[in-house]
């Protein structure tokens, strides 16, 4: 079960369990993740931001709803903050979340080299 696996500390970094980022275009929202077996872990202190995209609006209202209601995320200003780690199934919804419109996550998400997921975990070595 999930719930009993140990979640990779967001400090330890290496070539064969990188680090992820994504940003919006103001730099103001940015997160930090991991892929695992279980899904992509944001990292506590990951920012999102308040702002959504008329595609977006629906879609993530019940997602920030249910995070802010589980004490995952913290709304500071125009921006929401994430108070503890969390898994995510796939990659591209804490994407949308954290720049606020739509995309794919397998592009966005960038380790500190600029390889996507997709080139990390979808392409043959």
């Amino acid at each position: 079960y999930p719930i009993l696996h140990k979640i990779e500390p967001r400090t330890t970094d290496d070539k064969e369990n990188p680090l992820f980022f994504c940003q919006n275009a103001d730099a103001k929202a940015k997160g930090t993740a991991r892929m695992t077996n279980e899904g992509l872990i944001v990292y506590k202190g990951s920012v999102a931001t308040t702002r959504r995209s008329e595609a977006l609006v629906e879609r993530n209202k019940k997602l920030i709803d249910k995070l802010v209601a589980e004490s995952v995320l913290k709304k500071d200003g125009d921006l929401y903050i994430f108070e503890r780690d969390y898994n995510f199934v796939k990659p591209s919804a804490p994407a949308e979340l954290i720049v606020g419109y739509p995309v794919n996550g397998w592009d966005l998400w960038k380790t500190s080299d600029k390889k996507t997921l997709s080139q990390i975990y979808r392409q043959q070595k």
